[in-house]
This record gives structure tokens, C-alpha cells and sequence, in this order.
């Protein structure tokens, strides 16, 4: 599995990767939302597109920056996102179409990505790996 749900004394700490950074932000997506909707985050096919644009100064900005926009989309409009596609990505930028639907409720409330120790690094096999706080 690509990403892992780790213990945390107040929080969720999130471990992701991925061969590629896109793939690493999609992870963290993927994760955040299996938090907020379980099981069934995965089940239906997206039908509303949200496009997010989000810049930061490294990866590791960047990787929290996306996700708590998307994170942002998610409480706003009550959807979860089950794909995303990058018009546009680099170590400092983001443009990506975010698909998904609308839900009536979150299992679980995440409120925040948080910076707290986030940093993206390479791991085994030259895959990309991050650890993130998630405040719940």
C-alpha cells in the first residue's frame, strides 16, 4: 500500500510515497480522504472537477500547501476527491484538476495538514517518501 496511517499522541501522522512527486501528492490525497470517508472514498467514479493552484517556496511546502487546499475544497463543499490530474507540476508549483463527489458526512474530521516536520525525501529505490501531521 502506498501510503500507511501511523499513531500519534494528539494527532494522525501520514506516511506516504511515491515513485514520482505527482504521485506523492496523490498519495497524500488518497490518504487524507480514505481519513475522511473510509472505505468508500475509492468507489465512485469523480463527476465534479475543481481546479487548485497552489505555489511554495520547496516540496515539502508544497506537498502541504496541496493538500490542505484540497483539504479546504473538501470542507467547503463537502466532496472527497477520488482523482487527480497535474496540468502542471514542479518542485515549487502546482495546477491540477481535482475529480470528485459529493458526500453527505466525513467519517472522521481532519482539520489541518499540518508543517509540523514535513519533509519529502528519497527512500528505497530511489521512491519518494513523506511523513505528515494531520491535526483531527
Amino acid at each position: 500500500m502506498p501510503y500507511e496511517i501511523l499513531e500519534h499522541t494528539a494527532d494522525i501522522r501520514l506516511k506516504i510515497s511515491g515513485d514520482t512527486f505527482g504521485e506523492l501528492l496523490s498519495e497524500g490525497l488518497r490518504g487524507i480522504i480514505s481519513l475522511l470517508r473510509g472505505e468508500d472514498a475509492e468507489t465512485e467514479e469523480g463527476i465534479i472537477k475543481r481546479n487548485l493552484v497552489v505555489s511554495a517556496p520547496d516540496r515539502a511546502a508544497l506537498l502541504v500547501e496541496f493538500l490542505s487546499k484540497a483539504l479546504s475544497f473538501s470542507h467547503v463543499h463537502k466532496e472527497i476527491y477520488s482523482k487527480v490530474i497535474f496540468r502542471e507540476l514542479s518542485e515549487t508549483s502546482a495546477q491540477a484538476v481535482l475529480y470528485g463527489f459529493q458526500v453527505p458526512k466525513f467519517d472522521k474530521d481532519v482539520k489541518a495538514v499540518s508543517y509540523h516536520d514535513a519533509e519529502v525525501k528519497e527512500g528505497k529505490n530511489s521512491r519518494l517518501e513523506a511523513i505528515l501531521v494531520l491535526d483531527i
